[in-house]
């Protein structure tokens, strides 16, 4: 049991750190640039996306110690893909 529980949290990890080379992440401000924002701009919404990681990183904790590290890694990867598409959309319509 211990075993398979390793190897399912393992995938999520690994799934997680792949996350990070999402290749349209990698143009992301290439796209904001052309869409007409600013560097500063950029720079902004970045910053907040991260004050954003760091006050949710408790609350996280939290929900991690009560209904398991599966559980919360499953809900932050669903609101991540929820979010995700969200400023897809967004990105998209810009005008």
């Amino acid at each position: 049991m211990r075993k398979a529980f390793i190897k399912e949290l393992s995938i999520i990890y690994i799934v997680i750190f792949l996350w990070g080379f999402y290749f349209p992440k990698t143009v992301e401000s290439l796209i904001f640039v052309s869409k007409g924002l600013s560097y500063a701009e950029i720079g902004l919404s970045v910053t907040l996306l991260m004050i954003t990681q760091i006050i949710f990183e408790y609350p996280s904790g939290m929900i991690a110690d009560k209904y398991g590290r599966k559980n919360a890694l499953f809900l932050s990867l669903l609101s991540m893909s929820f979010s995700q598409q969200y400023l897809d959309w967004q990105l998209i319509f810009m005008v």
